[in-house]
């Protein structure tokens, strides 16, 4: 029952990188360079991805104009992808947090295309309204 060696405790934080980087790859991220981050989980702040993707007026209008679980409630009902709202772990207000716990190695890689993908379906909702079609 003990893992004296550390065999077990080692494959655990192999898997978990794993599935760490399908998620960013996924999602088309480098790897956060952080030689302190655990990965058994992966928070994605929102407004910060959407001004690195699409510049600061659009997340400035992403934050301004929806609640911060908006995200999470519509990669649920649009993309079958339930995840936690991050800000009920100290993490930034409007963000989703992915455990990597739980879930077959697979998974991930989709995961972080329906987060690049929702996100780019705010950007094209932002864009229809800055060019009067909505």
């Amino acid at each position: 029952l003990l893992d004296a060696a550390g065999t077990r405790k080692r494959a655990a934080r192999a898997i978990v990188r794993e599935r760490f980087e399908r998620l960013y790859r996924g999602a088309g991220l480098a790897l956060p360079d952080d030689p302190l981050l655990r990965r058994y989980y992966a928070t994605f702040d929102l407004p910060r991805l959407a001004r690195s993707r699409y510049g600061e007026a659009f997340a400035e209008w992403l934050v301004a104009g929806f609640e911060p679980i908006d995200f999470v409630v519509r990669l649920a009902e649009e993309r079958g992808i339930v995840l936690m709202h991050g800000g009920g772990f100290d993490a930034p207000k409007m963000s989703v947090r992915v455990s990597l716990a739980n879930l077959p190695d697979e998974a991930y890689e989709p995961i972080g295309r329906a987060i690049a993908g929702l996100l780019a379906d705010y950007h094209a909702q932002w864009r229809a309204r800055r060019h009067g079609a909505g």
